[in-house]
């Protein structure tokens, strides 16, 4: 295993933290056991080094989130309304009689609204700028190929995987 320098942006570390933190998860230990000892150990040791940067993000991201919260969610800004709670598809949740189920939520009041749509485009442009910032950082490096090749059709890995494992392939020249 080898040790390389490769410049990735932030959004791209956001994934491959994201990816890594699924493999662990339970359901995918089919994944796990699968991988070599090596993919395995230059696959962890490349993630502890990139965490740090989502770690940071995700700590931005949080803090102006809440800031906003703060500055439009108060009684000064919006007002308590009743929301329909809808699934993920964004149909609303009936109850066992047919009624809508509602929870609190908060509707800013119209004299804040052009304020509001403004600070939150300000913060989208945070957001991006903050993903597309780029930064060099330590991979741990090792050869696929043999690995990939093993692989046949009923293998718990799919494309998108080997993608997500291409970070740490010295063949790789991205």
């Amino acid at each position: 295993m080898k040790k390389i320098s490769k410049e990735l942006h932030t959004v791209e570390i956001m994934n491959y933290v994201s990816w890594y933190t699924k493999l662990l998860e339970s359901n995918n230990a089919d994944k796990l056991k699968i991988l070599p000892i090596n993919i395995r150990w230059a696959l962890k040791k490349t993630i502890d080094s990139i965490s740090k940067s989502a770690q940071l993000f995700e700590e931005f991201k949080n803090e102006i989130l809440t800031e906003f919260q703060k500055e439009f969610f108060s009684d000064e800004k919006s007002i308590a309304v009743k929301v329909p709670q809808t699934d993920k598809n964004g149909n609303t949740i009936l109850d066992e009689h047919g009624n809508p189920i509602e929870m609190d939520g908060r509707q800013i009041k119209k004299e804040y609204l052009e304020q509001y749509k403004e600070k939150e485009k300000e913060i989208n442009k945070q957001l991006r700028e903050a993903l597309s910032e780029k930064n060099e950082y330590k991979i741990f490096v090792v050869n696929l190929d043999d690995f990939v090749e093993s692989l046949n059709e009923d293998s718990p890995f799919e494309f998108s995987d080997l993608e997500m494992l291409s970070l740490i392939d010295d063949t790789c020249d991205d």
